[in-house]
């Protein structure tokens, strides 16, 4: 099983490139595609199949709830309780917002009162 610090064979063995390291600024796609990932699974995780669509129960029915007001500053009316809609906008925050946008939503879900239920 490979160690989390271990380089690939190809790379270890100079048979492929080293990544070169990130300049200030910048996110890799890399990290980026894992943390939508993640976001994506946790989606998954908490939905709640209805007779007609896919929604979430109580606590992440907050926690987006809270995603929308606190985080995005927007009003409550907008909040959607929907699978698909989530999965939209972390999608859109993990893989195309600027990199410290993708960072002030990691620490917003660090700092959550709920964290630890996420």
């Amino acid at each position: 099983m490979k160690q989390k610090n271990q380089l690939p064979f190809s790379q270890r063995n100079g048979l492929s490139e080293i990544p070169p390291q990130l300049g200030m600024g910048e996110i890799s796609p890399q990290l980026r595609k894992q943390l939508n990932y993640y976001a994506q699974l946790e989606v998954d995780r908490n939905t709640v199949r209805g007779p007609y669509f896919a929604y979430f129960g109580k606590e992440w029915d907050r926690f987006t709830k809270d995603v929308v007001v606190l985080h995005l500053d927007r009003d409550v009316s907008e909040h959607v309780n929907r699978k698909e809609k989530w999965q939209e906008i972390f999608q859109q925050i993990f893989l195309t917002d600027t990199y410290y946008t993708v960072f002030d939503f990691v620490e917003f879900i660090l700092g959550h009162k709920n964290y630890s239920n996420l």
